[in-house]
């Protein structure tokens, strides 16, 4: 069925990676039929598009919503101001957003640019169908994708071996 998937080494190890966050999000005879047809969406999207990154974010935040870790983008997670229009923070253990004079108060955050609090925010509001004419800067691709990365490892409380052969492709 999803032959694309099966000729194509990084298309493979994309859909390897998806089926390694849903295992490692879910237990054993659990029935999340929701985390499993966005599974099979996903696996649609990375045998039509291009773009496979794209598709990769889209899952990643849509199953930490399933799973009940969603990440706060909007408010600030110490202060409960509304996160504003200029230099701002993530922190993986609060699970969001700080803003600009709470970011530099709690240790572990991490500096996010605006461009990619605005893609996260995009991707993690929107239909996938709004998201299929994104065109990323390089560099914002690889912020977003480290800040869900760092994320997923904290709420995994492990690495994911899948990543690591991605990042060797």
């Amino acid at each position: 069925v999803y032959l694309p998937l099966r000729e194509n080494l990084v298309r493979t190890s994309y859909a390897y990676y998806c089926a390694e966050l849903l295992d490692r999000l879910t237990e054993e005879q659990d029935a999340q039929q929701e985390m499993f047809d966005l599974f099979l969406e996903t696996m649609e999207r990375l045998c039509r598009t291009e773009e496979l990154r794209i598709p990769a974010r889209h899952y990643e935040l849509r199953l930490l919503d399933l799973a009940g870790f969603r990440p706060e983008l909007f408010t600030c997670l110490a202060c409960a101001d509304e996160i504003r229009p200029t230099t701002n923070y993530f922190h993986y253990v609060q699970g969001g957003t700080l803003c600009e004079a709470c970011g530099v108060e709690v240790a572990g955050s991490r500096r996010v640019s605006l461009p990619a609090l605005k893609v996260l925010r995009y991707i993690q509001t929107r239909p996938y169908s709004t998201l299929e004419a994104l065109q990323l800067r390089e560099s914002v691709h690889a912020e977003v994708e480290g800040i869900l990365y760092h994320y997923m490892t904290y709420v995994l409380e492990q690495n994911l071996k899948s990543v690591r052969f991605l990042r060797l492709l």
